[in-house]
Formats: structure tokens, sequence, C-alpha cells
């Protein structure tokens, strides 16, 4: 097996639409990555102007991993990230 936990702070004014972005993707996930055991998005703190969200995630090994990061739904949640301006 192999876990990672990922964490992710969003402003909250964009926090509706990373909830859908995470949910979108949570659903690809779990439809297309058998390897993928344990797929959890949970709030975990927040401040006035952010709420950081935790990704656990457990596979049943390093090739699943590595194919999760290299799918499609990842890839463009990743750059939607990356590319969002700041707050």
């Amino acid at each position: 097996m192999f876990f990672i936990e990922v964490f992710e702070r969003v402003h909250r004014d964009r926090e509706s639409d990373y909830l859908k972005l995470s949910r979108d993707n949570d659903d690809v996930v779990r439809q297309n990555e058998p390897g993928m055991l344990v797929h959890v998005h949970t709030r975990v703190d927040e401040d006035d102007v952010s709420v950081t969200y935790r990704w656990q995630e457990t596979y049943d090994d390093v090739d699943a991993f590595r194919f999760h990061g290299q799918t499609s739904n990842v890839q463009a949640h990743l750059c939607l990230l990356y590319t969002s301006p700041s707050p």
C-alpha cells in the first residue's frame, strides 16, 4: 500500500468553485482508478481569508499513485490550482 496526504489552501472567495471541482475530481477517481483504495476530502482548518482542505489518498501500490498523477482530471485540477489568481 502507498499513502499520501495533500493539503490545499483555498481563498474563501473561491471555495464554492473549489468544492465543485473537488467533487467532480473525486467522482472521476472513484469510477476510473481501481488502484485507489481511499480518496477522502476533508476541511481541516480555516481563518478569515482561507480554508484548508486535506486529501487523504491510499493506493494499492506506487504504480497506482503514478497512474493517478497522470490522469487528465488530476492534471486539470492541479493546473487550475496553480493558475488561479492569488487573493
